[in-house]
């Protein structure tokens, strides 16, 4: 029973360093060496899909211009149509 009573049920920490410890800790630094790899990757493509957008939406908004412009154009001549059709009825 004497034995049972030595035995402590707190952790004992070492201070020494093996193996493990060193193939953890160079495990935990490629894992992160990966990770913000994979980040910087994923924003460099978000910032060209965004940049990409940015342009679709310049090129939207000219050609919605140019829409408008025809669209005042046809107005115009409609106009002017209606005008010499009206002319020509008695």
């Amino acid at each position: 029973m004497s034995e049972v009573a030595q035995v402590s049920a707190r952790p004992r920490f070492d201070g020494t360093i093996n193996l493990g410890h060193i193939i953890m800790l160079v495990g935990f630094m490629a894992s992160a060496a990966i990770a913000y790899t994979s980040v910087k990757s994923d924003i460099t493509n978000h910032d060209w899909r965004l940049k990409s957008i940015e342009a679709a939406v310049k090129d939207q908004s000219l050609t919605n211009g140019q829409l408008r412009d025809t669209m005042g154009e046809i107005s115009r001549d409609i106009a002017v149509i209606k005008t010499k059709v009206d002319g020509r009825m008695p």
